[in-house]
């Protein structure tokens, strides 16, 4: 006689006894679809009718901007990318580059340490745990102006909302030496 070879889809091994691995699969896709409405604020019906969860869709309004676990990584980056930037002694550039920021594009304080932490390699240095080996960089503001100024008034004569979905989109292009890329582009 053959042995039976065991069947997980239908429920049973082949030993006759029922199977709970279909049960933990489900209780796992249920415990996961709840995390992420609870955590990220996202309406249940968006999963439902398999509604995609991008740009488009955050415009409309349909689905919050911000989610809870957005905020907790944004807060953890500002807090750890100041400290870094006060163990450097460049709180003083730092401040004048993210007002800078704000006054160009009208972006809150928060944004804007965040993308100047995404252009200067703060991010990066956060993610590999604070490493030695990688060396973020301090703005130097007259460049920041300068090329804030050049974005604005230049070629590309980009309206502050654009300016600030530019930078959002690609804040290390947009912040450091804009114009030298569009010029060998």
């Amino acid at each position: 006689m053959a042995p039976r070879r065991a069947s997980l889809l239908c429920g049973r091994h082949g030993l006759g006894r029922p199977s709970l691995l279909p049960l933990v699969v489900l209780a796992h896709a249920v415990a996961t679809l709840v995390v992420l409405v609870f955590l990220t604020n996202i309406p249940v019906w968006s999963f439902a009718v398999g509604r995609s969860i991008g740009h488009s869709s955050r415009r409309s309004g349909m689905i919050p901007r911000l989610a809870t676990a957005e905020r907790c990584v944004d807060a953890q980056l500002l807090a750890g990318t100041r400290e870094g930037v006060a163990a450097a002694g460049g709180e003083v550039a730092w401040e004048e580059a993210r007002a800078a920021m704000v006054d160009a594009m009208g972006a809150s304080p928060d944004e804007a340490e965040t993308w100047l932490a995404k252009a200067f390699g703060w991010s990066t240095w956060l993610a590999l745990n604070r490493a030695n080996y990688f060396k973020p960089e301090l703005p130097e503001v007259g460049q920041l102006k300068s090329a804030l100024g050049w974005l604005v008034n230049g070629p590309l004569g980009l309206r502050p909302e654009d300016l600030r979905a530019a930078v959002a989109a690609s804040p290390k292009a947009y912040l450091r030496e804009p114009q030298r890329s569009y010029e060998t582009a």
